[in-house]
């Protein structure tokens, strides 16, 4: 028998454990997320509140958990409260309108249950008609909590018009109870006078110059084997460039977060916006060259630019120390008036001259040193000659010019900050409603669902819908019919006599016939714009999702509602098919891949949720202390934490919902119609259920297989990057002529276009990996491809920027056709590639080989340079000798390319390479006669 005492003792050891185990989760968001799940337990036990909800009064949990969840900053939780509790309203509006039709007919009709069950699937349908991730995404969450209030009303009891109103009022409850106490949690714990965004920037600084650190450090040691054991204890080690890059990706996902939140401030984030760029562009010069080698031919040389490398090292990452000083300083709130940042505003402007000075030093030695050479050049023509040393370490001094431009830049913008922190006032920032703001996902979305994957962004191409040139030929011949009819006597004569012999008596169609409207102006006008919509319904994910998901919700409520006393509704209303149907709307996503992991998780937390829940009932029964202390702290922190800290928060967030409906089933009805016991297993079916109708109607209805997704995204991928790449090649042949600023902005909106699809491999790429197939996928190539193409963009990028400083009359003009024969040699690798992984065929065994064409065109150059009278330029042709080690770097990118795609695809092979062919034609590095290269 409970009593007082041992409710208390309960209490005590719980609050005890969570003191000792609560240290490494004291966050904010936790503790909101504790409070919350506090504050909703304990409304549900008091009486007097829970009657407003019913029997039903624990799905105010179910909501604190699935929707009105604590976000990490208080104007993400505003704003989802604001759009979840209007699409709740929405939906329990629609619901009490389906009710009330079919409370005007009679009882247990076929019209009275048909009313329900048209609008559930209506609700279903529109619901899910992609407002969602990759039309509306910021609706999503509120398109599925109308779905779930929907579901739940119009099941319950459908047909029957005794109490019409009074589930949909129980439901204003639950919904409103859950929204204002998640509300009142987060303004309680939650930063709502501070900005994520800005300490996201600052952090990408510090990671940026952790790396550059690192890089001097290899720079400094190489040749000098005997210090660097000493040295390399002392330096921590850097991210890889694979968390670089990610921190790069994720830091744009936050500016579109946060240029749409509710803030209180002296600065807009959007002043933030150009250090985006600026850290992509770091990393990316972060990773040019980076092949470590020991230079041991050029230890002269490098020798003499050493300090002024080290130098400029060291002033960019004190540079960007400073500029993530002051990013912290002008976004951190503080109370009062608080004084100008004058020591920032010292710092950079100090720092600035110190890296410009640095930068000029570093280029004048770089001058001087190849000026000598230069004046050796003249008479040896062997010392301006590029060597593997010289090319790699003129490379890396590049990187370091680049970097410190970038740097300057930032310091400017960091500079601006600090004068308009100065002279603004705090104020409130809101957001400016517009598609835009629907369009981006929100925050507890994408942490959510770790393996989301956006949809994809090229066109379908030429694979489902009729190319250009067909559509345009087919316009042709409709309107050279048009002509004919009605141009020259030769052109009617021969229509006449074409359409004599489809007509044997010799009467053509009339002007009013099914083939003259047809192909009239005005029907052919209306058919083209007709086309691209039937096209778009047809092959529509959207549509397609929308209908998968509707269809199912019918089938599985079909059920409940037949007639009153049949079987199949007793049934469903017994087993509690309620969470079957809720369990598939939220298990079914776009993909398979996506659907399989989201199923497992939310399967393996409800297994684990319905044991506790089981547990805390044979523990507390009805006792509402025992209830709270169980669910708080037992259940909440480790729910907590698994959903904060981890990757499969879906296991944590099912864990959490399938406690309420079995922990306070028998305190909340005191005449249960099913044991508690039995409760919980019908509870774990009805979910299994729920995911397995799910996984198959994925699986069969209109399937996306991530494999299939990530082969046709590489072929595109690949594509870009061959336009690309012809993109660089024409500005440098026209520089004069087409170098604008109009074709700079389409090479940049082009490379931001690679890096998504990049993104979105890598994300289809771990999806994958969910999906459950007889045939094993070959994912260490998979992700050994992406990063590959990931090199190719970053060395494109960095040849870009490369080439604006090299000399045109040595590097370009006298060596037009050797760059005309690499650029060919690249585009037909890409080309290749491209095509085997558009159509899964084998490559062809032969390939014109890049590295031959390279090696042809740096020994024209280095003959070119030599040659040259006039070595007064000798900064440029540093810059020559690095655009060769980036052009090396992107062979090497493209023959591992296409080694992928032979391990993928195989090879067309049609002669064997046995010993007398090698001694006829080819040799042993694989570059055949006339330098092709073998695959």
């Amino acid at each position: 028998m409970d009593t007082l005492p041992s409710r208390f003792a309960i209490l005590s050891t719980t609050l005890g454990f969570c003191r000792l185990r609560l240290q490494p989760l004291a966050r904010r968001r936790v503790l909101a997320r504790i409070l919350s799940t506090f504050l909703c337990a304990v409304v549900i036990l008091i009486r007097p509140f829970s009657k407003f909800g019913g029997t039903s009064a624990f799905l105010c949990l179910t909501l604190k958990e699935l929707v009105f969840s604590v976000n990490e900053t208080l104007p993400q939780q505003v704003e989802a409260t604001v759009l979840n509790i209007t699409g709740a309203f929405f939906g329990i509006a629609i619901s009490t309108l389906a009710r009330y039709l079919s409370s005007l007919c009679p009882d247990d009709s076929l019209s009275s249950r048909s009313v329900p069950a048209i609008f559930l699937v209506l609700v279903a349908f529109i619901g899910t008609l992609r407002l969602s991730r990759d039309a509306l995404p910021r609706l999503l969450a509120s398109a599925r909590i109308s779905c779930f209030l929907a579901i739940f009303i119009l099941t319950d009891n459908p047909g029957i018009s005794n109490d019409a109103y009074k589930v949909p009022l129980n439901f204003v409850w639950i919904a409103l109870t859950s929204a204002v106490i998640c509300l009142f949690s987060s303004f309680i714990f939650l930063p709502w006078l501070s900005s994520p965004f800005a300490s996201e920037v600052a952090s990408s600084f510090a990671l940026l110059r952790a790396v550059l650190e690192q890089r001097l450090h290899e720079a400094s040691c190489d040749g000098h084997s005997d210090q660097s054991s000493q040295s390399d204890r002392t330096i921590p080690p850097p991210p890889s460039a694979q968390a670089l890059l990610q921190h790069s990706i994720q830091l744009n996902a936050a500016y579109a977060q946060a240029a749409f939140e509710l803030r209180i401030g002296r600065l807009n984030v959007k002043s933030l916006k150009p250090f985006v760029a600026i850290v992509e562009y770091l990393r990316r010069e972060l990773m040019w060259g980076r092949t470590t080698h020991k230079y041991r031919h050029e230890k002269e040389t490098i020798d003499a630019l050493q300090p002024a490398v080290i130098e400029l090292g060291s002033a960019a990452m004190e540079a960007m120390e400073v500029v993530e000083r002051c990013v912290r300083a002008t976004y951190r709130y503080r109370l009062g008036y608080p004084l100008p940042l004058a020591d920032e505003e010292k710092a950079v402007q100090t720092v600035r001259a110190k890296l410009i000075e640095a930068r000029d030093h570093a280029r004048d030695q770089l001058k001087r040193v190849f000026d000598i050479m230069g004046q050796e050049g003249a008479t040896s023509q062997l010392s301006l000659q590029p060597s593997r040393d010289r090319s790699n370490y003129c490379l890396f001094v590049i990187s370091l010019l680049q970097m410190s431009h970038e740097m300057r830049q930032a310091l400017q913008i960091a500079g601006d900050l600090l004068a308009l922190w100065n002279s603004s006032h705090t104020r409130l920032w809101t957001p400016r409603f517009s598609r835009h703001w629907l369009g981006i996902a929100p925050h507890q979305i994408v942490t959510e669902e770790q393996t989301e994957v956006p949809d994809d962004p090229i066109p379908h191409g030429p694979a489902r819908r009729m190319s250009v040139p067909e559509a345009q030929q087919g316009i042709r011949e409709q309107r050279g019919h048009r002509s004919s009819v009605s141009g020259a006597e030769a052109a009617r004569e021969l229509f006449r006599l074409r359409v004599a012999t489809k007509h044997p008596h010799g009467h053509g169609p009339s002007p009013l016939s099914v083939y003259h409207v047809w192909s009239s102006e005005s029907v052919l006008a209306a058919r083209l714009a007709l086309a691209p919509i039937v096209h778009s319904l047809r092959h529509s994910r959207h549509l397609q999702h929308a209908v998968k998901n509707a269809l199912g919700v019918f089938l599985l409520t079909l059920p409940v509602f037949y007639p009153t006393e049949s079987p199949p509704r007793h049934a469903w209303q017994q087993i509690r098919g309620q969470w079957m149907v809720i369990t598939y709307v939220w298990v079914l996503e776009t993909n398979t891949g996506a659907t399989w992991r989201v199923g497992y998780l939310r399967l393996s937390g409800t297994i684990l949720g319905a044991i506790y829940a089981y547990l805390t009932w044979l523990i507390c029964r009805s006792n509402p202390y025992g209830l709270v202390a169980m669910i708080t702290v037992l259940a909440d922190v480790p729910v907590s934490y698994i959903v904060t800290h981890t990757r499969v928060s879906s296991l944590g967030v099912v864990a959490s919902v399938t406690l309420p409906p079995i922990a306070f089933a028998e305190y909340l009805s005191s005449s249960l119609d099913t044991s508690v016991p039995l409760l919980a297993l019908w509870r774990a079916t009805m979910i299994s259920a729920g995911i397995v109708a799910a996984l198959a109607v994925n699986t069969l209805m209109w399937p996306r297989h991530c494999r299939v997704l990530f082969l046709r995204s590489t072929s595109q991928t690949l594509a870009l990057l061959s336009q690309l790449y012809l993109m660089l090649g024409r500005n440098l042949f026209l520089r004069s002529k087409s170098y604008s600023v109009h074709d700079r902005k389409k090479i940049l909106k082009l490379e931001l276009h690679i890096r998504n699809c990049l993104s979105r491999l890598s994300y289809l790429v771990v999806t994958m990996n969910d999906e459950v197939s007889l045939m094993p996928k070959p994912l260490k190539e998979y992700r050994k491809l992406v990063m590959t193409l990931q090199a190719a963009l970053d060395t494109m990028t960095g040849i870009r920027k490369i080439r604006e400083n090299i000399p045109v009359k040595e590097a370009v003009a006298s060596v037009i056709e050797q760059r005309r024969e690499f650029v060919s040699t690249v585009c037909l690798g890409l080309y290749a590639g491209e095509h085997a992984f558009r159509g899964r065929q084998s490559l062809p065994q032969f390939l014109p080989s890049p590295a031959a064409a390279l090696a042809k065109l740096v020994n024209a150059i280095e003959t070119s340079i030599c040659t040259s009278q006039c070595h007064a330029q000798s900064l440029s042709i540093v810059y020559t000798f690095a655009e060769s080690e980036m052009l090396k770097d992107l062979v090497g990118a493209l023959e591992d390319m296409l080694c992928i795609c032979r391990t993928l695809f195989g090879t067309a092979t049609w002669l064997h390479e046995d010993g007398r062919f090698q001694a006829t034609i080819g040799d042993s590095d694989g570059l055949g006669h006339g330098g092709w290269y073998s695959v």
